[in-house]
């Protein structure tokens, strides 16, 4: 006999173990992964085009920008959520500073380093993919991220149909 919640979650598993140690992503997987197997599923770590060519062969510049989402989500009428934890690394670039206010690394708003994460998200909105950006700052506080997360993941299934039971 089969043992569809065995596979489940041996799924859930392997989709896991896809993300590393990476703490602010395992924090949204699992809280998703929480509100049970009855809704789609959360892919992480997807690459939304496949460029068949090598770096090498493209002489060493990527045809594209942005391959690779934190996560996909697959709702009803062929809606296409792609959610993204946006770390500091997305929007400041680091230095180093040696003074005596500021030992250490610095990271600094970087504007140049924002506006094509800005306009990427743009260009997947226009082929048809919503885009949530979740504030790595905001997972910083454990439980209050988990209350966050579960609201958001409720109300935007709830919003494409998803009622638990498909």
């Amino acid at each position: 006999m089969d043992d569809p919640t065995g596979a489940r979650v041996s799924m859930r598993e392997r989709l896991r173990r896809s993300l590393g140690d990476n703490g602010a992503e395992l924090l949204v997987f699992d809280t998703y992964t929480e509100l049970g197997f009855d809704f789609p599923a959360l892919i992480p770590q997807v690459y939304l085009h496949y460029d068949p060519y090598s770096l090498t062969e493209l002489g060493g510049v990527s045809r594209l920008t942005r391959q690779r989402m934190d996560f996909l989500l697959l709702l009803n009428q062929r809606a296409r959520a792609v959610i993204e934890v946006a770390g500091i690394q997305h929007y400041a670039r680091q230095t180093d500073t040696l003074t005596m206010q500021q030992p250490g690394a610095v990271w600094l708003a970087d504007p140049a380093r924002y506006a094509p994460m800005v306009a990427e998200d743009r260009q997947l909105t226009l082929q048809g993919y919503e885009v949530y950006r979740i504030g790595g700052h905001e997972l910083h506080n454990h439980a209050a991220a988990k209350a966050m997360l579960t609201e958001f993941f409720q109300r935007l299934l709830s919003r494409h149909g998803h009622n638990g039971s498909d």
